[in-house]
């Protein structure tokens, strides 16, 4: 047990339980871009049982949707920078770290060529893969990032290297997609994007307001 506990003890901000004691691990440093993409570069899909998960769910029903079972959903960014009160993905990260991160909190998403190739790894390993979820909070807080994105999809379905069946959904919220316009629907489109999941949560103004959403009703 010694020996179980030093390992663990080694990786930082977690808790484990032994003899009905629970330890804590220390609190750790906030990954830099290096580190997140170390993290991608070490996933292995092929060890991952994902053919056994999508049966499993499918057995939950009488006619499965395999476009919504086929899934596999991954998270690209450290976390969310806008500060709605009611969410706590722009604080935890802060409480986590004792308070010591609060207000200086790098924002970090894997570079798109190092999604790109993810993305080839996963779809590669996954012959049956037809939808990947993307499940940051914010895949479009950067449209010129969502841009080259989507480009780069397009460029691999095109060379066979991609499925071109292969469809995607991301959250966004509704006010940087007004701003951007019709091209970057269009362009997700021909992506394969079928869903965006908007984060509205109220359509009044005065929730809106408390909320810290910055965005209104209209």
């Amino acid at each position: 047990f010694l020996k179980q506990r030093k390992c663990f003890a080694n990786i930082k901000s977690i808790y484990f339980k032994r003899d009905g004691i629970v330890y804590f691990s220390g609190y750790g440093k906030q990954l830099n871009l290096n580190d997140f993409k170390k993290i991608y570069r070490a996933y292995k899909p092929g060890n991952i049982p994902y053919e056994l998960y999508w049966n499993n769910n499918a057995r939950l029903y009488e006619h499965p949707n395999w476009k919504e079972i086929k899934v596999v959903r991954g998270t690209f960014s450290n976390f969310c920078p806008y500060r709605c009160k009611f969410c706590v993905s722009a604080s935890f990260m802060s409480f986590s770290y004792g308070g010591k991160l609060s207000g200086r909190i790098n924002f970090y998403i894997l570079p798109v060529k190092n999604l790109l190739e993810f993305l080839l790894n996963i779809s590669n390993a996954c012959r049956d893969l037809q939808t990947f979820i993307f499940d940051d909070d914010n895949l479009s807080l950067n449209l010129e990032y969502l841009r080259k994105l989507c480009c780069g999809i397009i460029k691999l379905k095109k060379e066979n290297k991609l499925a071109r069946d292969l469809e995607f959904i991301c959250q966004g919220r509704p006010d940087v997609f007004a701003h951007a316009g019709k091209k970057i629907l269009s362009l997700m489109k021909e992506a394969g994007f079928r869903m965006i999941m908007y984060g509205v949560e109220s359509f009044s103004n005065k929730t809106l307001e408390y909320f810290g959403k910055k965005i209104n009703k209209e």
